[in-house]
């Protein structure tokens, strides 16, 4: 039984090429805070849209609570909405001064596990228009907020009212990213799809959303790196379970990668798809090892693994085996990095284990089980 189920809230979908072009009729960007990256600011196309804003920042990373603050205190009484356009950071630090716009004090007192304060829910309008296909933050109520360092975290702001009222998703955006932002924003997407599919609180409408997403990422992921097939085409197709996947985790929760990738942000400043791309593999085949070993498994313990079996045989393998050896190349052919690559060594397992959590995967690792986990991919 689903007793509740809600997709985006209220906000609104618009997907399409070419569908930045209608932007300005979706807002009054001479009464907006416009929140980019460089290179959009860079486009020809999207020069009239960051000339016409009453404000323009970029964010260059994930942001922080300072960054919040600061905007926030530059804009707030003068805005009427926000535009954010560009990766997951962008459109998280456009949620959340949208959000602190409508409330006092820091964003750090309404962060989750950090905070003393609940947000009420009040935000500007927000337009999230996402140019990489990671974090599905367009379709989400959280804004991840960082704060680096040896007291570092990765917290969210959460609130139902915090969907973005409209995501325009425009795939053209995203044919100019850098291959390796495209494979670590995907590894990303596609462990956000494979950790809410197999979840302890999937249902029958996240596991119907995330089954698409999934199967968009593995008929042409990898396709649109080896420059086979129409591009544009698979660029939309990963945009959108891109989409899907901030769907479903907001539905059924994710699992121990990105328990472990939280942590491995807030203290060593680790891209976040990186931190999850790397973490994946290893982690869904010890998932699927230890439930396969378990005598007490429950109906949802047996349940993840017939879905990762339905994932192998959809890729032409005869089970989960096919699955899990696809996403092992999958990190050699992206080349995604090990941990020892951000200076993370054996005497760092013990407090990342201390904050990572396993939320909501089948497999609840044990503290020695997650410390071995993270060793295998120094």
């Amino acid at each position: 039984m689903v007793d509740s189920f809600s997709i985006a809230g209220t906000g609104r979908l618009l997907f399409g090429a070419g569908r930045l072009s209608e932007l300005p009729n979706l807002a009054d960007t001479g009464s907006a805070l416009l929140i980019c990256g460089n290179s959009f600011l860079a486009n020809r196309k999207s020069a009239s849209i960051s000339s016409e804003a009453a404000y323009v920042h970029t964010v260059r990373e994930e942001p922080d609570p300072d960054l919040i603050d600061s905007l926030t205190e530059r804009v707030k009484g003068k805005i009427k909405s926000v535009i954010a356009i560009g990766g997951g950071s962008v459109l998280d630090a456009g949620k959340a001064v949208a959000a602190m716009c409508c409330s006092d004090g820091s964003v750090e007192d309404y962060l989750e596990g950090v905070g003393t304060k609940t947000p009420t829910g009040e935000t500007l309008p927000l337009i999230a228009v996402p140019t990489t296909a990671g974090t599905g933050s367009e379709a989400t109520k959280n804004a991840v907020i960082s704060r680096r360092g040896e007291r570092g975290y990765k917290k969210s702001l959460r609130h139902d009212n915090f969907v973005p009222s409209i995501a325009l998703i425009d795939p053209e955006l995203y044919l100019s990213c850098p291959d390796p932002i495209m494979a670590s924003c995907g590894m990303d997407a596609f462990s956000q799809l494979l950790e809410s599919y197999i979840s302890l609180k999937s249902n029958a409408y996240t596991d119907a959303l995330a089954w698409r997403g999934l199967t968009l990422f593995l008929d042409n992921f990898i396709d649109l790196f080896n420059r086979t097939g129409k591009r544009s085409e698979q660029m939309g197709a990963i945009a959108f379970a891109a989409y899907l996947s901030g769907i479903t985790l907001a539905n059924a929760g994710l699992g121990t990668v990105h328990g472990i990738a939280g942590p491995l942000g807030g203290f060593f400043g680790i891209p976040h798809g990186t931190a999850c791309g790397t973490l994946m593999p290893e982690t869904m085949r010890r998932t699927a090892e230890r439930l396969s070993r378990s005598e007490d498994a429950d109906d949802s313990e047996n349940r993840a693994l017939k879905k990762l079996d339905s994932l192998g045989r959809y890729i032409g393998g005869s089970g989960r085996e096919a699955l899990l050896d696809l996403l092992d190349k999958w990190l050699v052919k992206l080349e995604i990095p090990a941990l020892s690559t951000f200076g993370i060594e054996a005497g760092h397992i013990d407090k990342i284990v201390t904050a990572s959590a396993n939320k909501d995967n089948p497999w609840q690792f044990s503290p020695e089980e997650m410390a071995d986990l993270i060793k295998a991919r120094l």
